[in-house]
């Protein structure tokens, strides 16, 4: 007879399988953490540029990690499609920020050059167009300028000239409108009235008795328009004259060209 064991004895230990061991997929894991930065960077101007490198990488190892479930080296399968959903979601919007930027872009561009044919000013670029004749109204910010053809006038005995004696005196008319809704604070030297005649600088006239160089600073109100004129000594012989006014202290100057 086999002697039986005493009923509190211990069980033999038991020598199964071990229990499984969880399988990581730190790579979908990943994935799915780009993917959600990157869309939410995506719809914010500027800071969206960042977007773009972390949605394509979120796409890239939710992929991996999705494979990686069908394999079944990793059980995280719901959320390695959920990076490759948020990833592709914030690439499309990434590409359609970047669509509509370039789009306004071309049509900034395309205004500025419409309006440089159209003897406009691209205020927005801060530079000139191309040169505008005498006579043609350029506007910036809703302010618009015009310079007249040039005159011929003869100055008072009190007349001087900044360039010493003066050969030959023109003169212009410069007109400012205020187009917009709110008051205009004219200074006159910011704006200033700078003129080039066959190549060289045209020396300014100052003309205290026929009210000419001595334009004060002025206030222009919506609606309304400001005249004064400005007159320059210039060569004997007619050739081009060029006019420049600078609506802003550190825009480029608007070209006004003709003959006088």
């Amino acid at each position: 007879m086999n002697p039986q064991p005493p009923a509190n004895a211990p069980y033999p230990p038991h020598h199964g399988y071990a229990p499984p061991q969880p399988r990581q997929n730190g790579l979908g894991t990943a994935g799915f953490v780009l993917g959600l930065v990157g869309l939410l960077f995506s719809f914010i101007p500027v800071i969206g540029i960042i977007a773009w490198p972390l949605v394509i990488i979120g796409l890239v190892l939710s992929i991996v990690g999705f494979v990686r479930t069908r394999s079944g080296r990793a059980d995280n399968r719901g959320l390695t499609i959920a990076g490759i959903v948020l990833s592709v979601v914030g690439l499309v919007v990434c590409v359609l920020y970047a669509a509509v930027f370039t789009a306004a872009a071309g049509a900034a561009s395309t205004a500025a050059n419409d309006a440089a044919r159209a003897g406009g000013y691209a205020a927005s670029t801060g530079g000139s167009s191309a040169p505008v004749a005498f006579g043609r109204v350029v506007t910036v910010s809703d302010i618009a300028y015009s310079v007249s053809t040039p005159a011929a006038y003869t100055p008072s005995s009190s007349a001087a000239s900044m360039g010493g004696d003066i050969a030959r005196a023109i003169r212009f008319d410069v007109k400012i409108t205020n187009n917009g809704t709110t008051p205009f604070a004219f200074n006159p030297f910011v704006v200033g009235a700078k003129a080039t005649a066959a190549g060289a600088d045209a020396p300014e006239i100052t003309d205290v008795a026929k009210n000419i160089g001595a334009t004060p600073s002025s206030t222009i109100l919506p609606g309304k328009s400001l005249t004064y004129t400005v007159a320059f000594s210039v060569p004997k012989q007619k050739g081009d004259v060029q006019v420049e006014l600078s609506p802003t202290a550190l825009g480029s100057p608007i070209v006004f060209t003709g003959t006088a």
